[in-house]
């Protein structure tokens, strides 16, 4: 077997394994509809009362607060679960004594890293898609004129950009068995100034440098304008490009990073300690 098609098995492996235990629990996936739900519910009238307030700042994107921030609502999920999804799964496998016996594996890191969220991410594009649909066949939302070929690529860089910044969370899980300054910095402070509720451009300008050195930013940018307004690659040529510098130079650090922390558990013998 290849290194290729054993490395997708065991990711078949860990998605079948996160689904099943994801099932297991009926009443979350009610209470995840019925979450879903209400923050459209809570947009929509959202931009009903606020919507004027802000329509000049949001000209470049349509005009509508309501897809605005419901595009940018949906799509930082995937920062969240990237963030949360591989600190999270390095956490469960220490508490239930798993880790140690995977790492001795011949499983490599990366695919063990890779693995552990791709479930999440999964369930984070069905959720992103429910947004979308409910947005547009039930509150008007218009996608008309989408570049729905754009806006895949754009997710693509969006998630590897994200998933460095995962991975760094969970070399902090691995060495000081929480994640917690990276969850504020990338969870909170990034989804507070990248733009996810309203546009980078109310900001102070000093502020708008900063928004735009996260890549949140630049992800939201790319989504936005190319579903809400059918911008071609070659317009948000500006995001992409820092999405694939950030990608190219922020992944092998976190993964050097990684392996520095597993290394530094087996030596100091903290792998499973929590």
């Amino acid at each position: 077997m290849s290194a290729l098609s054993s490395g997708l098995a065991k990711t078949g492996a860990f998605v079948r394994r996160d689904f099943l235990e994801d099932i297991s629990y009926h009443f979350a996936f009610l209470t995840q509809a019925v979450g879903l739900f209400v923050s459209v519910v809570t947009f929509f009238f959202m931009g009903r009362i606020f919507g004027g307030a802000v329509a000049p700042y949001l000209k470049p994107y349509g005009g509508d607060y309501f897809a605005f921030a419901l595009v940018g609502i949906a799509f930082s999920g995937f920062q969240t679960v990237a963030l949360q999804g591989f600190a999270s799964s390095v956490r469960s496998a220490q508490m239930l004594g798993t880790l140690e016996a995977l790492l001795v594996t011949p499983t490599s890191i990366p695919v063990i890293i890779v693995s552990s969220v791709v479930y999440r991410l999964i369930n984070t594009v069905f959720r992103t898609g429910v947004y979308l649909v409910l947005g547009s066949l039930v509150f008007g939302m218009s996608l008309g004129r989408a570049n729905y070929l754009g806006g895949l690529v754009v997710l693509l860089l969006t998630l590897t950009s994200f998933s460095s910044a995962g991975v760094m969370a969970a070399a902090a899980v691995m060495i000081f068995k929480k994640s917690d300054p990276m969850d504020f910095f990338f969870g909170n402070v990034s989804r507070l100034v990248s733009g996810v509720f309203f546009p980078v451009t109310v900001f102070p300008h000093w502020l708008q440098h900063v928004a735009w050195a996260l890549p949140l930013t630049h992800a939201l940018e790319g989504v936005r304008l190319t579903l809400l307004t059918g911008a071609s690659l070659r317009s948000i040529t500006g995001s992409l490009v820092y999405l694939v510098v950030f990608s190219l130079v922020a992944l092998p650090v976190s993964t050097v990073v990684f392996r520095y922390a597993v290394a530094h558990a087996k030596t100091n013998g903290t792998l499973v300690h929590y």
